[in-house]
C-alpha cells in the first residue's frame, strides 16, 4: 500500500495533478502523454482505495475498470474530447445489436442498479444513449449483464429484462406486424422466422417442431460473430434468460397471459443448439378480438 509522504504516493499524486490540470478540451489532448495514468495503473494494486476514488472520478470510469485494468485508453481519450459517441474498440467490432438496447436494459434496472457505475465500468459515456441506432456488438450486452448480475447475484433480472425488451416495443413496425397475423402461433412463427434479420443476428434462430400445441425453437451461434469476436460461444447464462424471458412475452402484445417456456437444452452444457419449449395450448381455442392497449395503436385480447 502506498503511504502518504511516501516518494510512490507523491508521483502519483502529482501525476494526477498533471492529469487533473490538463486541458482535455484542447487540441493538444492528441498529444498527451498518458504515462502517468498507466502508473497509476501499474501500480494499481499498492495504491490507497481512497486514491483510486479520486482517479476514478477525474476521469468518469469506475474503480472496477481501474482494478481490473480494463481502460480503453482511445476511448477515454476520444470521449476527454468530447466527442458524441466512442465506445471502447472491443464493443464495435461485429456490430449486430444496437445501443438502444443498452439503453433500454440501463432504463430497466434503474433505481435499482446504479446506472452512472455500470456506465462507468464499461466506459459508456451518457451521449451516447441518445444515438439509438448506432451500432454495438454482443460483448457489451455480455458485460453488461455481468455487471448487472455481480450487482444483483439473481438471474430472474434477466428474464424481466426479456419481458421488458418485447413490451417496450409495442409500438414499433415490428410488433405491430406480428399483432397482423391474428394469432399466436402464428406471431410465433413470424417472429422466429424474421427475428435473426430484424432484431437479434448474433445467433440463429428456426422452428424445429409446431404440434399446434407446443413450439420447440432451435438457437445458435451466428458462426462469423464467434469468428470475428474470438469467443467461444454467443451464448451466456444472463443471455439465456434473457430469451427465456423474450419468447415469454410475445402473448402480451395480444393483451393476453405470458406464455410458458422451458428450456430443454443449452450451448453452454455442451449441446450443439439451445433449444426452447413454448407452450401454446391455452391459446389455441380463444378468439381475438381488438381493442385499444395503448393510445397510439390497437391490439387485440383474448374473448
Amino acid at each position: 500500500m502506498y503511504s502518504e509522504g511516501s516518494s510512490h504516493y507523491t508521483n502519483t499524486i502529482s501525476a494526477l495533478k498533471k492529469i487533473r490540470e490538463f486541458d482535455y478540451l484542447s487540441s493538444e489532448i492528441s498529444h498527451f502523454d498518458w504515462k502517468p495514468l498507466q502508473q497509476i495503473l501499474f501500480n494499481r494494486r499498492k495504491i490507497d482505495s481512497s486514491f483510486l476514488k479520486q482517479v476514478s472520478d477525474t476521469f468518469q470510469i469506475s474503480v472496477d475498470s481501474l482494478l481490473d485494468d480494463k481502460i480503453d485508453f482511445k476511448a477515454l481519450e476520444a470521449r476527454m474530447c468530447q466527442e458524441t459517441f466512442t465506445l471502447p474498440e472491443k464493443y464495435t467490432l461485429c456490430p449486430n445489436s444496437k445501443i438502444k438496447t443498452i439503453q433500454q436494459i440501463l432504463n430497466y434496472i434503474s433505481p435499482s442498479v446504479n446506472k452512472s457505475h455500470l456506465m462507468k465500468s464499461l466506459q459508456i459515456p451518457f451521449s451516447t444513449l441518445t444515438e439509438t441506432n448506432a451500432p454495438v456488438n454482443c460483448l457489451l450486452v455480455h458485460d453488461l449483464f455481468k455487471l448487472i448480475y455481480r450487482k444483483t447475484l439473481n438471474h430472474s433480472i434477466f428474464i424481466e429484462l426479456g419481458v421488458n425488451s418485447v413490451i417496450s416495443r409495442l409500438d414499433s413496425d415490428f410488433i405491430r406486424m406480428l399483432r397482423d397475423t391474428g394469432s399466436i402461433e402464428s406471431s410465433y412463427i413470424y417472429m422466429i422466422e424474421n427475428l435473426t434479420s430484424i432484431i437479434e443476428k448474433n445467433s440463429h434462430y428456426k422452428i424445429h417442431s409446431n404440434d399446434g400445441q407446443t413450439l420447440i425453437v432451435h438457437s445458435s451461434d451466428n458462426t462469423e460473430t464467434k469468428e470475428q469476436l474470438k469467443i467461444k460461444s454467443v451464448a451466456t447464462h444472463e443471455g439465456c434468460y434473457y430469451r427465456l424471458g423474450f419468447f415469454t412475452a410475445f402473448p402480451a402484445i395480444f393483451g393476453l397471459p405470458l406464455a410458458k417456456v422451458t428450456k430443454n437444452k443449452c450451448i453452454l452444457k455442451g449441446d450443439s443448439f439451445c433449444s426452447f419449449e413454448i407452450d401454446i395450448s391455452m391459446y389455441s381455442k380463444q378468439t381475438l378480438k381488438i381493442v385499444s392497449l395503448h393510445p397510439n395503436h390497437a391490439a387485440r385480447t383474448a374473448i
